[in-house]
């Protein structure tokens, strides 16, 4: 598996990438961006009086997933087959089963963190769409995604000294590859385990580019924790070669917990897929990396005033993966894929704009507000309150999973 390859295409792929603004959205208009916002405010309404009377009516029905289909198809703009494609995915009810899951693996797991692992969902979703392949919540999809909350907070643990993070870093890294090893503590037992988890799925004599993709991904986070060290001087270059790996690798793992093996032509598009979500995540986190001094390709651009050329470039980026390496998917959902995942990234970065402005000029905001399905001022007041009841909430359905859970593992 050579990552450095793929990590020099999408360099390159970026390189080429146009600065000027370019998309595929529609206008909305602020009489309509009114009336969604009115919808939004009724269903947010119906869903808080829901939490506060009755666990049971989390379980949903016909008119809640009516709405939400009505809400994609209004609000959003979905054709009608892209509604479908959702709607196979929310018939599932993949995301409720991985809190499940996770509830049954660890019972003190943190809400926020499993929310957080689980974002990773709609990508993997996305790809079994594309391959072909039923939409499901396998054990080693799970682990894969419960394993970089646990790292990642141990990591990021200040009390954790700088030997021991790395002699955890390269324990993990062993058991990766395969090593026997006897875990030390507590963190190390559930890390092992989730291991063992995607052992049961993909054994290693069969299937050793998994574990080659874990073992990559592994690498490229490792590189990237110099990007939190406060004060810290990384080139442009530099920044942007881990930004490609980091996102890469992350989803390349993606594809092969799927399949087990993938063509030359597949981990193209999975490894570019990533980088491009990466590139919008860091954009969405622009504030918090700006203000904690953390150094990302899209925080120096920001402070150096071409933040807007980097998100019309992204824009560019995004177009040209979709357009060159998607066609190595061949079903007959690919076209209508295509279209759902461009449209669903454009309006993270409506979103990730709205809540950024300070860093963008006045006419750069209008533009991209215009395409909005909401009001930026709307966006920014659901965020703030949002943030001030995602505790409360997260509490609330952890009480509800924990009193209503089937044992999935």
């Amino acid at each position: 598996m050579d990552i450095e390859t793929y990590i020099s295409l999408f360099y390159n792929e970026w390189k080429l990438a146009d600065t000027k603004f370019s998309h595929s959205m529609a206008q909305v208009s602020s009489s309509v961006k009114r009336k969604n916002e009115i919808m939004v405010e009724k269903m947010v309404f119906q869903a808080e009086q829901k939490l506060r009377n009755n666990y049971s009516d989390l379980t949903g029905g016909a008119q809640p997933m009516s709405n939400k289909l009505y809400f994609l198809k209004n609000v959003f703009s979905f054709s009608e087959n892209e509604i479908n494609l959702v709607q196979r995915i929310i018939d599932k009810d993949v995301s409720r089963e991985f809190v499940q899951m996770a509830l049954d693996f660890d019972s003190e797991v943190k809400m926020e963190d499993v929310f957080q692992a689980g974002r990773n969902l709609w990508i993997v979703n996305s790809l079994q769409i594309l391959m072909g392949l039923p939409v499901e919540l396998s054990k080693s999809v799970f682990a894969y995604c419960m394993l970089y909350p646990y790292t990642d907070d141990y990591l990021d643990n200040p009390e954790v000294g700088k030997s021991e993070k790395i002699n955890f870093s390269k324990r993990f890294r062993m058991r990766l590859q395969g090593e026997s090893l006897i875990a030390v503590n507590e963190l190390e037992t559930k890390i092992f385990d989730l291991v063992s988890f995607i052992e049961s799925d993909w054994p290693r004599n069969r299937y050793p580019k998994v574990y080659e993709s874990l073992v990559a991904i592994h690498d490229a986070q490792t590189r990237s924790i110099s990007l939190v060290h406060k004060g810290g001087v990384i080139n442009a270059g530099e920044l942007m070669l881990i930004c490609i790996d980091k996102g890469g690798t992350s989803v390349l793992a993606d594809g092969y917990l799927l399949k087990g093996v993938l063509t030359s032509d597949e981990e193209a598009f999975c490894f570019g897929f990533g980088t491009y979500l990466q590139f919008v995540d860091d954009i969405q986190d622009l504030k918090e990396d700006v203000n904690d001094h953390v150094a990302t390709v899209f925080a120096n651009a920001a402070n150096c005033g071409m933040i807007e050329a980097y998100v019309n470039k992204t824009l560019s980026f995004g177009n040209r993966l979709m357009e060159k390496y998607l066609d190595c998917y061949p079903g007959e959902n690919t076209e209508i894929m295509r279209s759902l995942m461009l449209k669903s990234v454009y309006y993270l970065l409506v979103e990730a704009i709205a809540l950024n402005s300070r860093f963008f000029s006045s006419e750069y905001v209008s533009q991209f507000e215009t395409f909005a399905p909401f009001s930026y001022s709307f966006i920014q007041k659901r965020r703030d309150r949002m943030n001030t009841e995602r505790l409360s909430s997260r509490n609330f359905l952890k009480k509800y999973f924990k009193e209503n859970r089937k044992v999935a593992i």
